[in-house]
């Protein structure tokens, strides 16, 4: 980030994180994609300049119910085959969304 941004953050850490203490929304990626989820610092910031200009932000983050497949949906997809599902629902996918709608259209 460039110093106008690193100075945002360091001031939204300070008063609206409370030196990291408070929880707060952030997209992360996962298994599941990118996905808004609540987290807090576990540790304070680094900061590292790179180049001259840049800066690099590091920490650690606790996050507080990480999204996961459900129980049901691991269920599912531990006592199948994988590929045979994805598969079928690719298929479902494209029948709803294209085949459906073009035979309601010929109505």
């Amino acid at each position: 980030m460039n110093r106008e941004q690193f100075s945002l953050f360091e001031a939204w850490y300070k008063y609206y994180a409370k030196e990291g203490a408070e929880w707060f929304v952030i997209t992360l990626l996962g298994g599941l994609g990118l996905l808004k989820q609540e987290a807090r610092f576990t540790q304070q910031f680094e900061a590292k300049l790179l180049n001259g200009y840049l800066w690099e932000i590091t920490s650690e983050l606790e996050v507080r119910d990480r999204p996961t497949l459900s129980d049901g949906a691991l269920a599912i997809l531990l006592e199948n085959d994988f590929d045979r599902l994805s598969s079928a629902v690719n298929h479902l996918h494209y029948f709803v969304h294209t085949e459906c709608p073009q035979y309601i259209e010929d109505l």
